[in-house]
């Protein structure tokens, strides 16, 4: 089986700067900024497969919604126009019948080396993700890092459903003549 790697979402590191108390009246005391970092999820997935093969997959619509989402989610609608600029639109349905829309744009993709996209979920979260698939001994090691830019129901399990969906990636890859492109 595959092996899988990293497993925990980063809680925010320590802000750069302390907080600034900032001077004025107020009933309530002096103001107070903070500097906050988004919530962070790095991922890592060894693949048994060239590396040609696993970024294929991510760049066909068809292949996609055969293998992307947690498990019991199903890709009801996957549009993608897979190049810089280039915008995506992917609804999962989960097992509770409930839709899950998320779109955004492509803003690198470099064959077969890494993927970046901007998207936003929960209707404004903005959400920052980079795939990079490196091969070594035929196999690839597929990271994920991706950042929103608020905490949520839907962020905090990000780490489970990405390791759901890279597991059924890994499964259909298993299978060579489903996962041809």
């Amino acid at each position: 089986m595959p092996n899988v790697r990293g497993g925990k979402t980063r809680p925010n590191p320590e802000p750069p700067h302390p907080p600034m108390q900032v001077p004025g009246p107020s009933p309530r005391g002096p103001a107070v900024a903070e500097w906050r970092r988004p919530p962070i999820l790095d991922l890592t997935r060894v693949l048994d497969v060239p590396r040609s093969r696993v970024f294929a997959l991510w760049s066909n619509s068809d292949h996609m919604a055969r293998w992307w989402g947690p498990r019991g989610f199903t890709l009801v609608s996957c549009r993608i126009d897979f190049r810089p600029g280039g915008v995506f639109r992917f609804t999962m349905r989960g097992p509770d019948g409930r839709d899950y829309p998320f779109e955004g744009t492509y803003s690198d993709v470099v064959p077969p080396e890494r993927i970046a996209f901007r998207g936003t979920i929960d209707g404004d979260n903005e959400v920052m993700t980079t795939v990079t698939f490196v091969e070594h001994d035929g196999k690839t090691t597929l990271s994920v890092y991706q950042t929103y830019m608020v905490e949520s129901d839907s962020t905090r399990g990000a780490h489970e459903g990405w390791a759901q969906t890279l597991e059924r990636l890994a499964e259909y890859l298993a299978h060579p003549s489903q996962a041809r492109s």
